[in-house]
């Protein structure tokens, strides 16, 4: 399982860096707490932060289930590494030109989506494997 905490590790760190870029344009553009709109960068970067802090929900304990159940070697923290990735290019596409967004968002949905997945069927066949044994 230390793989898979290392990828939980991975996705709250780069989270972590998302809220220091929303302070920072926060700072940059003159942005006032409790304000969340202004500056168009700083909203977006905002809306980078709001919208991963969204998907962390699956992720993370999808990671751990992953993990837990299913392979916490490989594909747990493998499907890690894709989500951080595909948050990477989802900031700094949506940053740059919101339209240009889609290959990290898809990406990102993927992955939460594979989480599900592979834990509901790990979680599953355990159960299965109990009631027979």
């Amino acid at each position: 399982m230390a793989f898979s905490a290392l990828a939980i590790v991975l996705v709250i760190t780069q989270y972590l860096i998302f809220v220091l870029l929303t302070a920072r344009a926060r700072v940059r553009y003159s942005i006032k707490a409790p304000a969340t709109v202004g500056h168009p960068v700083f909203e977006r970067t905002y809306r980078v932060q709001m919208n991963t802090l969204e998907l962390l929900i699956i992720v993370v304990p999808g990671i751990w289930l992953t993990g837990l159940f299913v392979d916490p070697y490989w594909l747990s923290p493998l499907l890690g590494v894709l989500f951080a990735v595909a948050r990477l290019i989802y900031c700094v596409t949506y940053i740059r030109n919101p339209t240009s967004r889609g290959f990290g968002v898809a990406m990102s949905f993927l992955v939460a989506g594979l989480f599900i997945v592979c834990s509901a069927y790990g979680a599953i066949a355990e159960i299965l494997y109990s009631l027979n044994h």
